[in-house]
């Protein structure tokens, strides 16, 4: 299983350059109040120090070794208050309203010694006179305090929940980096991560499962949430990071089966442990924006939990019309047609048909998907950037050969280079299909030269009737020829049987061109 998923690898530098600039850090203390009242411990010095009227302030207030807790309720929800002492009055370190009346958890409290420098063990001291919430966060601080990286710098992160109540049975998870994000990798900036899962029994938290894989960025958002996903009888853990415009990346870790894991997505090309999601309806509403940015083409699918992955399913609510009425329409919706579609398959959101149409030359095969209950069209073509559409479109390689294979309508080479894609890892650099030249088929794509390098390699292949065959290889390529999405173009090159490429992004395209004249492919 490829834990690191093909189609974030854009939002990957995008969202790093962005840390650089900002700093990514989700544990972030809040700021400072700078009003200060005389040392005196009671809630209502702590009322006027955190600039509340006594009504809606402290009830609760406990003081040790120059630091105090103090705790309340009021209309924005239960209330906990922070507090320090400097030359004899007290200043807030931190207040925090929990949301609603009904809960009391200290979200604050669970990274208080990391964020605020207060020892773990006063804090708990602090805690014993207030309700159970409280008391558990004070604990969740220990927690947290001894799984922080002392090697992570600012731009690196952890995550903790609050304390999650499921079922009568509370939860804490934390999630921190195995270390520092890389500042100079274009294939995967971001390191693996290690989740560890905490249920209290009695008056402790006991570590019931510990997972490590890849989750993407850690932070700077979104958190960590239970959730019903997999119909296992614990709860499931949605944490989601990144925050990026259009990504947001999401990982569920599970005990579903009877042991922690990260479950898989059935996503891109392969299985993998992170997607661009977020949880609904009791599954996963997934999406993919191939430029990480508000141009798009942005795409959607909707997954929920069979036979050990999170897998395509049917969109929750209304869905367009499986008919080649609804297919033409969506494709050539004009008085005066010029497409003639002949055969379709819909499936989970999504359709392919085939047909002909003025100005293709052979059959033409269109991608659709379902979007606020009609068709939309995204391709309508010869079928030569076919085995990409996974890379590009939220359709997974399998819902893919899924709708083909109902139409067994031909385009074996385009479905076949999808495999190629696909081994090319979750970083490549994706080209966008085959290059047809008189009665031969070939297929050119980038590759980075290894998950350590910027550097790339370029391999050529040849359609041999049946499959694709590896006809060279140019080693290391320097990472400014990287073609990113682009088209190689064909050129004929004077003394060689068969054609060269020429880069896209060259200018002129014919500045560089690979071509195996001599018997070897290289660049000229």
């Amino acid at each position: 299983m490829n834990s690191k998923s093909p189609i974030l690898k854009a939002s990957l530098v995008i969202l790093l350059m962005a840390c650089l600039i900002s700093g990514c850090s989700h544990l972030q203390p809040s700021a400072n109040i700078s009003h200060s009242i005389k040392g005196v411990c009671g809630t209502e010095t702590f009322d006027k120090v955190a600039g509340i009227s006594s009504n809606k302030g402290f009830s609760v207030a406990n003081c040790e070794k120059g630091w105090a807790l103090a705790s309340g309720s009021s209309p924005s929800g239960a209330l906990v208050g922070l507090f320090k002492l400097k030359v004899k009055s007290w200043v807030l370190v931190n207040k925090t309203y929990s949301g609603s009346p009904e809960s009391t958890t200290a979200n604050s409290l669970n990274v208080a010694t990391i964020d605020y420098g207060i020892e773990p063990s006063l804090l708990q001291s602090l805690a014993k006179p207030f309700d159970l919430k409280i008391r558990q966060s004070a604990s969740a601080d220990v927690i947290t305090a001894s799984l922080k990286n002392p090697l992570l710098g600012a731009g690196d992160s952890m995550q903790v929940s609050s304390v999650l109540d499921v079922n009568n049975q509370s939860w804490l998870v934390a999630e921190v980096p195995d270390g520092p994000i890389s500042t100079s990798s274009m294939v995967n900036p971001y390191p693996d991560g290690t989740v560890d899962i905490y249920t209290w029994i009695k008056t402790k938290w006991v570590q019931a499962g510990k997972v490590h894989g890849y989750m993407g960025p850690v932070g700077p958002c979104c958190g960590i949430e239970a959730e019903n996903l997999t119909g296992s009888h614990e709860p499931d853990f949605a944490i989601t990071g990144g925050g990026a415009a259009d990504t947001n990346w999401l990982s569920i870790v599970s005990d579903v089966g009877g042991n922690w894991h990260l479950a898989p997505f059935d996503y891109g090309y392969s299985l993998t442990t992170v997607v661009n999601g977020v949880p609904m309806d009791n599954g996963v509403s997934t999406e993919l924006d191939d430029c990480s940015c508000a141009g798009g083409p942005t795409t959607g699918l909707f997954e929920t939990y069979q036979d050990g992955a999170f897998r395509p399913a049917m969109l929750p609510g209304p869905n367009p019309s499986c008919s080649l009425t609804a297919l033409q329409n969506a494709a050539d919706p004009w008085e005066t047609p010029i497409i003639n579609l002949t055969k379709f398959a819909c499936d989970d959101g999504w359709a392919i048909a085939t047909g002909t149409g003025v100005g293709f030359n052979g059959p033409i095969i269109g991608l659709f998907e379902s979007y606020k209950g009609k068709w939309k069209e995204l391709e309508l073509d010869n079928g030569a950037s076919l085995g990409s559409y996974p890379g590009f479109y939220d359709i997974p390689l399998s819902l893919l050969d899924k709708l083909a294979g109902k139409l067994n309508a031909g385009f074996k080479a385009a479905l076949a280079s999808a495999s190629i894609f696909a081994e090319s890892d979750f970083t490549a650099p994706y080209p966008d299909g085959i290059i047809t030249v008189g009665s031969t088929s070939w297929l050119v794509v980038e590759m980075f030269a290894s998950t350590t390098s910027n550097n790339l390699d370029l391999l050529i292949y040849r359609w041999s009737g049946s499959a694709w065959v590896e006809s060279g290889v140019i080693k290391n390529l320097p990472p400014y020829q990287r073609v990113g999405n682009g088209w190689f173009k064909a050129v004929v090159v004077a003394g060689s049987s068969d054609p060269g490429f020429a880069f896209p992004y060259m200018n002129p395209p014919e500045t560089q061109i690979v071509t195996d004249l001599g018997g070897t492919w290289h660049l000229q």
